[in-house]
């Protein structure tokens, strides 16, 4: 169906199924079947011909809202799972304790920007058991705490600037459910 609203799209901004057609790389034909079979699917009529202008009906102009709302949505919705497939761009969700927040992240996160600017932090500051929780209810995707509980969640202890902390992960795939560990290891490098 979105197809669909594309080739409805392409019609009312080119005024014509031929120019369309054109603009889309496929036939007349089959920009006016398509053009059917949506004002079919919807029970009402899309435009008044006159000629070979095509021309907007009420039902048109709504339709052609709410088309331009739900490709506009589609092209954000695929943005965002293209950035939860590519390790080297997106957001981080990222929960620390105060300390680790205050002199260890700064400096991390500084350093890792510089190789990789297309990557984004959401800091989050909390206990470690806080963090802790988020990190296994997935509200974040990166953990530093101080004093790791004993959870079925990896941690691993590791020191920064002489402050002694644990971090722990888990990635979105993009799969419901399914979650694997984040390249941390990217991250911690880079200093």
């Amino acid at each position: 169906m979105l197809e669909a609203y594309e080739t409805f799209l392409a019609v009312v901004e080119n005024e014509t199924a031929s120019a369309a057609a054109e603009v889309l790389h496929t036939t007349q034909p089959t920009v006016t079947r398509q053009i059917q079979q949506l004002e079919r699917a919807l029970g009402t009529a899309l435009f008044d011909r006159v000629g070979k202008r095509l021309i907007l009906t009420r039902a048109g102009e709504r339709v052609y809202d709410t088309a331009r709302e739900l490709l506009q949505t589609q092209n954000r919705l695929l943005d965002a799972l293209s950035e939860l497939a590519d390790p080297e761009q997106g957001t981080v969700r990222l929960g620390s304790g105060v300390t680790p927040s205050i002199y260890l992240l700064p400096n991390v996160i500084a350093n890792y920007a510089v190789k990789h600017p297309a990557v984004r932090f959401q800091i989050v500051t909390g206990s470690s058991k806080v963090m802790t929780e988020r990190l296994k209810q997935r509200e974040i995707d990166l953990a530093f705490v101080t004093t790791p509980r004993t959870t079925s969640l990896h941690f691993v202890r590791c020191r920064f600037g002489g402050t002694s902390c644990a971090w722990s992960s888990l990635r979105r795939t993009g799969v419901p459910g399914r979650v694997v560990p984040y390249p941390i290891w990217r991250i911690c490098r880079s200093f």
